[in-house]
């Protein structure tokens, strides 16, 4: 492939020279964040008691580096402990995202840079990152693992149930198929905003006056992004006041778990806001009486164990959060348009986006944690899960899309009837 006036694409050469090199750079850099934080006492999967050797401290640093991508965690019995022992756990995005977004952005920007990407080639270069940026993932996998007893894992409580998988004597090592997909996704992403230039291409894409990103994708953009970044300052203003009180070392166990759980927190109430239902539940082969099941949503209400009762009338305020921000994204729209607007074509095409946006990025706030081992023979088997219905995602956010993105369109052009 030649390099031409016309083509903003680089040389195969230099394309594989440059992804390679950004994949290199983001690898180091977003382990080396981990490993930093690791020291700290800090991450989504922090050491337990002290560490003796480097190959603890880089198995440790490495199973969280994985873990704040949203990989799975899998695990095996360890030897002399319950026979034929698994283990896994997804937990929910946290904050420590930021760190492979950050890493792989500078990968991208630099992978465009020596591969002499210029204007619409650029994100195409960087995205192209995540190829070896996975691969490394996955070689270097092997090496990254813990004992469930040398670690802390976040603690989560729904109905009553604390996973408390530490109790479990496992081994711990990401998971192969979850590297790959979420190392490819965080790769794409972040790789591709990092070579248009990071921070400055997102304002571009989203408010610049030539943006590279179509009205009706700007629109559900804005939305998405606006409303859940409103339900985080809630939830973060909320745990900031109740620090009041506690001593200093109390704060600082609150403090670190908000970052881990904000985000979550506040993408499972930015769905229920919008009528998603968020189904959870816990089951075990040993004590069948003891799980449960739940589903709680604006339109379905709260059902526990089959006894359904209505939210309370305040739930439903929460709706206004959505509404705001759609209205908000689909004014955006009209007025950044660059073509002359067709309210009834940019609310459709809006609502289509922020549909898939919806569907998307719902996997992301799952907590999935399920164990199975055999005694005498018998298999038992245990599990606990929490998330929101994507189908839900789609068809609600469709709807509340296709509305109030329309009414904001609307509002800016309020004699276009077309």
């Amino acid at each position: 492939m030649r390099e031409t006036e016309n083509n903003a694409s680089p040389g195969w050469v230099r394309l594989v020279y440059g992804a390679a090199s950004g994949a290199v750079v983001a690898a180091i850099l977003g382990f080396g964040l981990s490993a930093w934080f690791q020291m700290l006492g800090l991450g989504l999967i922090i050491p337990s008691g002290k560490i003796s050797t480097i190959s603890q401290f880089i198995g440790r640093a490495g199973l969280n580096f994985y873990a704040i991508h949203h990989i799975n965690i899998a695990g095996n019995g360890m030897p002399g402990g319950i026979p034929g022992l698994t283990l896994n756990i997804l937990w929910p995005l946290t904050l420590w995202a930021v760190v492979p977004a950050i890493a792989l952005a500078l990968g991208g920007l630099a992978s465009a840079k020596l591969a002499g990407a210029k204007d619409s080639g650029r994100f195409t270069t960087g995205a192209l990152v995540a190829i070896p940026y996975v691969i490394f993932l996955l070689i270097a996998r092997p090496f990254f693992t813990a004992t469930t007893g040398a670690i802390h894992l976040p603690q989560f409580e729904i109905g009553g149930w604390n996973p408390a998988p530490e109790l479990i004597a496992a081994k711990l090592i990401p998971a192969i198929g979850s590297t790959i997909f979420y190392g490819l996704i965080f790769g794409i992403i972040f790789g591709g905003i990092g070579a248009l230039g990071g921070c400055k291409a997102i304002k571009n894409g989203l408010f610049g006056k030539d943006a590279w990103l179509p009205a009706w994708i700007r629109g559900a953009l804005i939305s998405f992004l606006v409303g859940q970044l409103i339900f985080f300052l809630l939830f973060a203003a909320y745990i900031g006041f109740g620090l009041k009180g506690h001593t200093k070392a109390e704060k600082t166990e609150r403090v670190k778990s908000a970052v881990t759980l904000l985000p979550a927190a506040s993408g499972l109430a930015y769905y229920i806001s919008h009528g998603v239902t968020v189904r959870g539940g816990a089951s075990s082969t040993i004590d069948e009486e003891s799980g449960f099941k739940l589903r709680a949503g604006l339109i379905r209400g709260i059902e526990t164990d089959g006894k359904k009762k209505h939210v309370p009338a305040l739930a439903y305020l929460a709706l206004i959060i959505p509404a705001v921000a759609l209205v908000l994204g689909g004014h955006h729209a009209a007025k950044t348009s660059n073509k002359p607007v067709k309210k009834g074509q940019l609310a459709a095409g809006i609502a289509i986006a922020y549909a898939v946006l919806m569907a998307l990025f719902a996997p992301l706030y799952m907590l999935v944690q399920k164990s199975s081992f055999t005694i005498e023979n018998t298999t038992n088997q245990a599990a606990i899960t929490l998330g929101p219905s994507i189908a839900e995602s789609f068809a609600l956010g469709f709807v509340l899309a296709l509305v109030f993105g329309l009414i904001g369109i609307s509002i800016y052009r309020p004699h276009d009837h077309s």
